[in-house]
């Protein structure tokens, strides 16, 4: 796995056999803003969990948020989700 940093905001990541980028971790526990790259195809499992994220932009493009993406994030005001969303795994946003 690697790290990015995408305006300010570090992330952990991977990529898949096809080079799409998967999003597996927020770094930035502080970050309360986020807008997810255009680049990215997968929210993994787990990515936001107990973060402090309050407003979450997910562009056109990603096709999964994973199980518990934002689990636990008690902050979170509210999150944009685009058409191209085919799958959110069980307990996306719970807690």
């Amino acid at each position: 796995m690697k790290n990015i940093s995408i305006n300010e905001i570090l992330y952990q990541y991977e990529t898949n056999c096809h080079g799409q980028i998967i999003i597996v971790k927020l770094l930035d526990q502080y970050a309360q803003e986020v807008t997810i790259p255009d680049c990215v195809l997968v929210i993994g499992d787990n990515c936001f969990e107990n973060t402090n994220v309050t407003k979450v932009n997910i562009p056109e493009g990603v096709e999964i948020i994973g199980k518990r993406a934002f689990y636990g994030c008690k902050y979170l005001e509210s999150i944009k989700i685009p058409k191209s969303v085919k799958f959110i795994g069980d307990e996306a946003v719970y807690g």
